[in-house]
């Protein structure tokens, strides 16, 4: 296996140094940016997700504050441990580390789980604005109906 010497960038950006197994799967490309292979012919046996179960384990999700120990105190990140989002979430190789592309995935799926929830919203707010019309309108017409007729009766006890 080839071994080529690269700076891995975790969550919270924190930079090492390391050798590691060159599999193709993480690159550093220009502008040291880490790339990771997302191609479909490279992947297997996809499964839908449940964008409300994970949006409901991201909200039991414990985010943070903190700072590595070989940093000063004033250099602060912020985002789950590894251990809490492989006990979450049960994904990557183990609870010791976070791969880019579990955070970015299920940040996705949260997303357009809360983009179908706003939607149901708003289906529902525009039928209630409806209701409350026909409910105003009416109510407009019974008023009119009942100041006829006190004015009626009014009239008929005047005489």
């Amino acid at each position: 296996m080839k071994y080529v010497t690269a700076v891995l960038i975790s969550m919270t950006f924190h930079v090492v140094a390391a050798q590691v197994p060159f599999d193709k799967r993480a690159k550093i490309a220009s502008g040291n940016n880490m790339t990771i292979v997302s191609d479909r012919n490279k992947k297997e046996n996809f499964t839908p997700v449940d964008g409300k179960e994970l949006l409901s384990r991201l909200k039991q999700l414990s985010v943070t504050r903190w700072n590595y120990r070989n940093e000063t105190p004033s250099v602060t990140h912020i985002g789950p441990t590894a251990q809490d989002f492989y006990k979450t979430f049960g994904v990557g190789n183990d609870e010791k580390v976070i791969s880019p592309i579990d955070p970015a995935g299920i940040s996705l799926a949260a997303i357009q789980e809360l983009m179908r929830q706003l939607d149901e919203l708003k289906s529902l707010v525009n039928y209630q604005q409806a209701a409350i019309g026909l409910l105003k309108a009416e109510n407009s017409e019974l008023k009119a109906s009942l100041e006829s007729r006190i004015k009626k009766l009014e009239a008929k006890l005047e005489k």
